[in-house]
Order: structure tokens, then C-alpha cells, then sequence
């Protein structure tokens, strides 16, 4: 279809019809703004815009499409003719819109695979407890946790009150990301621990203890907001089955 043609036959209609584009768009629910691409050949008019448009301007759909009044002896003929033409700008339109939403996808897609895979890499892995590096005492007035031989460990504790006793749950973990750091740290921690050297890496608690204050001190498996919120029934079936007591004053 020639955009051109159509756009001055829609421009030399609209003005037999005495319509301003604005009065034109006004009518057909858009703006004037399209309007003139039209009118300019720039693009065509939205298919089912077609009857509405004809109706307005007195002239046929055919004549739209052909962009120009069309006989009666050719009408068949110039009929067929455009209606290949619709079918196969419609098919342009179809790919133009499909290039559009893959080139916008894409994009799109990798973005969201970065944030996965961010999310993913800085994911918090829960450590298994391991006396060999795993250390708690009491020095003066301060309880010490110390994770020997690591520095990318993190981790968290509760305090909870328990009859006349203070208990304390430590609970270590470690981001995905780094994982691999920390076999390599691991290694090197137990070599340094085996031969009595001091090591090279360690991350650590310490938490003031006020005096004549009991305390035990576990490392669970538990999460640390199910210990907060449990009673002391349920404190004691985490000792007994999901914690390790680490030690005491």
C-alpha cells in the first residue's frame, strides 16, 4: 500500500468534509497528532479504524486503501488487490512488533538472570558446627566466639533467659560466594591449629557478662528467630536435639 496516496486522499476527503484535523481525530477517538502522520504518509491508520474513517469521509474502505476513488467496473479487482495489500501489511506489522518485543526482551531477560544470580552468589548458607575451630571461654567480664581459621563466616546470636540461667545460642553462616575462600581458609586454619601456630584469619563475638550471671552457650542448627520465639519446652528440645553445648561458667 502506498502511505503516501492514502494520507492525501484522507488530507483531500477531510477538507471536502470542511474537518480541521483536530475535528477528524476528535472523532475518531485519537489525536491530531496521528492524524497528520497519516495525512503526511509517516504511517497508517490502525486497521479497525477503517470503517469509522470511511463513514466519516463518505467514501468506501476500498478507496481508503487505494487512495483514490475507485470505478465501479474496477472495484472488484481493486478490491482483491487491496485486501492483499492489507494481509501483507499486516504481516509487516506483526514482524515489526515481534523485532520490537525480542530486541526489548532480551534486555530484559538478562537483567533479570543478573539479579537471580546476584541474589543467588550472596545467598547465606548455614555452618555446621565444628569444635576444631568453633571455640567459646570467658575472659574477665566478656564471653568470647571465635571461629578460627575463617574470615568470611558471619553469624548471629540470641540471648534467652531460662529459669535462673542466661542461655545463649550462636549460629554461624557463610554467602555462597564465599564458599570456595573458605575451604581454602579452612585448610590452611587446621594446619596452623595442628602445629599450635596462631592463624592467619578469624571472625569473632564478644558479649559482656555481668557478674554471678550463669550462662551456657550452645551452637544450634535452629534458626535464631524460632529460638526467640519459642517457650522453654521447646527451648529444651532444641538443645537436646538441634544444639551443641560449647560451654559454661
Amino acid at each position: 500500500m502506498n502511505q503516501e496516496k492514502i494520507g492525501k486522499f484522507i488530507a483531500e476527503y477531510r477538507k471536502k468534509n470542511n474537518m480541521t484535523q483536530e475535528i477528524l481525530a476528535e472523532k475518531l477517538g485519537v489525536s491530531k497528532n496521528a492524524v497528520s502522520k497519516w495525512e503526511r504518509g509517516l504511517c497508517l491508520m490502525d486497521m479497525s479504524l477503517l470503517k469509522p474513517l470511511s463513514e466519516i469521509l463518505g467514501v468506501s474502505i476500498n478507496d481508503i486503501l487505494a487512495g483514490e476513488k475507485i470505478d465501479n467496473i474496477l472495484y472488484k479487482e481493486r478490491a482483491e488487490e487491496n485486501l492483499v495489500n492489507v494481509i501483507d501489511e499486516s504481516k509487516r506489522i506483526s514482524k515489526k512488533r515481534k523485532k520490537i518485543i525480542i530486541a526489548l526482551s532480551i534486555p530484559l531477560i538478562a537483567f533479570v538472570v543478573y539479579i537471580i544470580g546476584f541474589n543467588i552468589l550472596y545467598l547465606e548458607l548455614p555452618v555446621r558446627y565444628d569444635e576444631r575451630v568453633m571455640r567459646c571461654y570467658f575472659e574477665n567480664d566478656s564471653l568470647v566466639y571465635r571461629v578460627e581459621g575463617l574470615s568470611v563466616v558471619g553469624g548471629d546470636f540470641v540471648e534467652v533467659k531460662n529459669d535462673d540461667k542466661t542461655l545463649i545460642f550462636f549460629r554461624s553462616n557463610i554467602m555462597l560466594i564465599n564458599k570456595r575462600r573458605s575451604h581454602w581458609e579452612t585448610w590452611e586454619g587446621m594446619a596452623k591449629l595442628m602445629n599450635g601456630s596462631k592463624t592467619s584469619f578469624a571472625s569473632f563475638h564478644e558479649i559482656d557478662i555481668p557478674n554471678d550471671t550463669k550462662v551456657e552457650v550452645y551452637y544450634t542448627d535452629v534458626s535464631l528467630f524460632k529460638i526467640r520465639k519459642a517457650d522453654n519446652n521447646k527451648i529444651k528440645e532444641y538443645i537436646k536435639n538441634n544444639s551443641y553445648l560449647m560451654c559454661k561458667n
